[in-house]
């Protein structure tokens, strides 16, 4: 029974192990991890790109080194856990919410609009009406 059956028993959701002790040079795969993760990748593609990304040679510093291609660095990486699972799914407002709002801002503007020519002036960048100077004569 290994750590990951342990925290899987303990209703972990999913679990990223390692297999053996790793070097420092796998920090890079942990952040690409992380960086995907927190885009709304699904956590087993996450790792799959990030270990592909660490054996292309796209590190942090620009190059792994050729040491760091070895399946030492990056094979003891390991997901358990459902396929497809997302911690921080992608949330974008639905395409009426943009409508709406664009419905409402048209709709103070056009209220704004009359309120300020009902008073007898005019809207200024300021939002606030002025009132036309009435024609002073000198008689």
């Amino acid at each position: 029974m290994g750590v990951a059956d342990v925290l899987l028993k303990q209703h972990a959701n999913a679990v990223v192990v390692s297999r053996w002790k790793l070097e420092e040079e796998t920090i890079d795969i942990y952040l690409d991890f992380y960086r995907r993760v927190r885009q709304g990748t699904s956590l087993d593609v996450a790792l799959t790109q990030a270990k592909r990304r660490f054996r292309a040679g796209s590190t942090r510093t620009g190059s792994a080194p050729s040491s760091g291609r070895h399946p030492f660095y990056w094979a003891g990486l390991t997901y358990v856990g459902p396929p497809g699972m997302v911690l921080y799914p992608v949330r974008r407002p639905p395409p009426f919410f943009w409508i709406l709002l664009t419905i409402k801002i048209l709709w103070v503007l056009v209220v704004w609009r009359q309120t300020a020519s009902a008073k007898g002036g005019t809207a200024n960048p300021n939002g606030v009406a002025s009132k036309q100077p009435e024609s002073v004569s000198p008689w």
